[in-house]
């Protein structure tokens, strides 16, 4: 037995050496570089060659055909002049690098760079994120692509549908087994993803650069200062959108800044405390999106009315269902022009008087009231109509400040700032309001109507899957989940604080079709 076993494995090494003969002779070989996790085959494409046109086969998830274009990839950042197949499971091969080609038609003026992002950089590393999702699946969930780009869940999810699949850039290969030096392409890159806003993580940095890990940490521990590496830990939300909602006026909840940014209260509390000390907010009015929408809903439907019919805070109140005190309080934030429609402009004397009481800075609420003869309530929609930029605190008895501590930036109302900042129309405010109002999102953003249907084809595999695998399927959090549901009113899919569903035979086989 010893002689037979002895035999076959000689045999077994025989074959594999004539194997690696066989195969250093073809063209193109690249030997596998040692250690590396991205080279278990050792093939490369010759150097100068066009973007591959893959065939669709079984084997292959998200197989396209690049149409036989011929024009080169662009070399260094986004994939390089050679990729590297991995596995007969998912190739990482860029798709006819339609991405990038996407992204230098935008610089040139050729074509127009969606309004959710602020510049090409942003969109550029946008697509590369999408082309990590289209891999590592499990490990790249909207909320974070959201989080890294400053927008939320739905609106990344919209983008994702719209350009993640045709235009994800796919994560490039390192070209260097040692240490990464300053010079080469990928180390500039590394370093502009390591000190962006907010910073990409290491195990993503990784991905999106085709460093190993231990090339990333080395990298990233010596050549970042001990101050940027801090902030490389503990930055993870995008200052320059959470400086923009801090324009907003009213000052937005935690909770509604936090799902915008796609992060935590914790998080943006924390980065306010940080980076924006100036900064008050008030945590003892709690005013949830729910009753907020009902307000906007109810001010924007008094606005279409005629001035002799403009409904009273009253019957708002009662049709609503949200107090009036609440009204009172961020009515004036979110529709000024209700008290002109209500009750018409103030007299030229009066807005004099109030400038001028408003520039010594000693103008209280209960003051002006009394200066114009008019309720408090009032007094303060006149106020937000007139100053956009005051600062009026809760006591009606301390003074109003002229302008916010951001007097760089005017101040915005939530709409318009989603207006400027998300794709048009919202499709955040949007999807919100219909959930709140008891309505159904227009045709061309009801993303979770989509999402319900989603979770039905989810729900409907048999065996049934368990909540982690359903979160990762539908690339949401469990705790979104978990939260989002229930608002939804969806029928049959939350029962008994569990996910649950009550379907009939047929259109559970009908779903499994569709599957196949």
């Amino acid at each position: 037995m010893l002689f037979g076993f002895r035999a076959v494995f000689c045999r077994t090494i025989g074959l594999s050496v004539r194997w690696q003969a066989a195969a250093r002779s073809l063209p193109g070989f690249v030997p596998r570089k040692a250690g590396s996790p991205w080279a278990p085959a050792g093939w490369s494409r010759p150097a100068g060659a066009g973007c591959p046109v893959r065939e669709a086969s079984s084997t292959a998830v998200g197989a396209r055909d690049t149409g036989g274009d011929d024009r080169p990839c662009p070399a260094g950042v986004h994939g390089g002049d050679t990729y590297v197949a991995l596995s007969p499971v998912v190739d990482r091969r860029p798709a006819g690098c339609a991405g990038t080609r996407l992204c230098r038609d935008i610089e040139a003026g050729l074509a127009t760079m969606p309004r959710a992002f602020q510049d090409v950089e942003d969109f550029r590393l946008f697509l590369r994120l999408a082309g990590v999702r289209n891999v590592y699946l499990s490990t790249t969930s909207e909320a974070s692509i959201g989080r890294l780009v400053g927008l939320d869940v739905t609106t990344t999810r919209h983008l994702l549908d719209r350009y993640g699949k045709d235009y994800g850039i796919m994560p490039g290969s390192c070209a260097w087994e040692g240490d990464v030096m300053p010079e080469h392409a990928t180390f500039k890159d590394a370093m502009c993803l390591a000190r962006r806003d907010p910073p990409i993580s290491r195990q993503l940095l990784a991905r999106l650069t085709g460093m190993s890990t231990a090339q990333t940490r080395r990298v990233l521990e010596h050549h970042l200062s001990r101050e940027e590496l801090a902030r490389f830990h503990q930055h993870r939300v995008c200052l320059g959108r959470l400086g923009k909602l801090l324009t907003v006026v009213p000052a937005q909840p935690l909770a509604i800044m936090a799902e915008l940014l796609s992060c935590t209260p914790g998080e943006v509390r924390a980065a306010l405390a940080e980076h924006f000390p100036w900064f008050e907010f008030d945590d003892r009015e709690r005013m949830n999106l729910k009753s907020i929408c009902l307000i906007r809903h109810a001010l924007d439907t008094a606005m279409l009315a005629p001035f002799s019919t403009t409904p009273l805070v009253e019957d708002m109140a009662k049709k609503t269902g949200v107090t009036q005190r609440k009204i009172h309080q961020h009515g004036p934030g979110l529709c000024p022009k209700y008290i002109i429609a209500l009750n018409g402009p103030l007299s030229s004397g009066h807005l004099a008087l109030l400038r001028s009481e408003m520039a010594s800075g000693e103008l209280t609420l209960s003051k002006a009231a009394g200066m114009l003869n008019l309720p408090i309530w009032m007094t303060h929609w006149y106020i937000r109509y007139y100053f956009r930029n005051a600062h009026i605190p809760r006591s009606a008895s301390q003074p109003m400040t002229p302008a916010s501590p951001s007097q760089a930036s005017p101040s915005l109302t939530l709409v318009e700032y989603l207006d400027r900042t998300l794709p048009g129309p919202s499709v955040w405010l949007e999807t919100q309001q219909a959930l709140h109002l008891g309505e159904q999102p227009s045709a061309g953003h009801s993303l979770e109507q989509l999402l319900v249907e989603e979770l039905l084809g989810v729900l409907a595999l048999r065996p049934p899957l368990s909540k982690p695998e359903m979160a990762m399927q539908l690339g949401r959090p469990r705790r979104e989940l978990r939260a989002d549901f229930p608002a939804m009113r969806a029928k049959g899919l939350w029962q008994n604080c569990r996910l649950d569903l009550e379907l009939p035979v047929e259109d559970i086989l009908h779903l499994r079709s569709l599957g196949e």
